[in-house]
This record gives C-alpha cells, structure tokens and sequence, in this order.
C-alpha cells in the first residue's frame, strides 16, 4: 500500500526542520527494524549539527498516568530489569 519514498525519515526531519520533537519511548518498538530511537536520533543530530535536549515525562496520558498499570506492564515484560524485551520471551515461557 505504502511505498518508501524517502531515505531516513529521522534524518529527513532533522535535516529540513529548524526544530525537531520526538517523544520516544525505547520499550515500545512494533518490530525489530524500526527506526527512531533515541540512538538513531542523536547519530542524525551529529550529523547535521542539530543540538540534542532530552526530557523525561513523567506520566502517560493514554492509560489515565495510571502508574500501577505501566508498572505492571514493565514487570510483566521485566522492563525494568533490562531483559531486552521480548526477544528472549519463548525461551523463557517452555522452561
């Protein structure tokens, strides 16, 4: 349906823009060849020169800030303990 027409959309961004957003979050990757994490952005900003200023939010409107809610989802997915995610899942589920 939807054709890649361009190179990099990170690099695109940063380079025709004069300021650039991205609200990332590195634990919610849909497949292992996305692009736009935090690393990808920042390589593109060295490239281009573009200064880089990081925040952190501290609530998520999507789920209500419910913190015991995205506590129980970085624990069910050991989030928290750096586990890599769910790529090591299967292995873990047929012991």
């Amino acid at each position: 349906m939807f054709q890649n027409l361009g190179e990099n959309q990170v690099k695109e961004i940063i380079n025709a823009a004069k300021f650039s957003i991205f609200f990332v979050d590195d634990f919610q990757m849909v497949t292992t060849k996305d692009i736009g994490s935090t690393e990808e952005i920042k390589k593109w900003c060295q490239f281009y020169d573009a200064e880089v200023y990081e925040d952190e939010l501290i609530s998520q409107f999507r789920c209500n800030g419910s913190d015991s809610y995205l506590s129980w989802i970085d624990n069910v997915l050991e989030i928290a303990y750096g586990s890599g995610l769910l790529l090591g899942l299967d292995q873990r589920w047929k012991e």
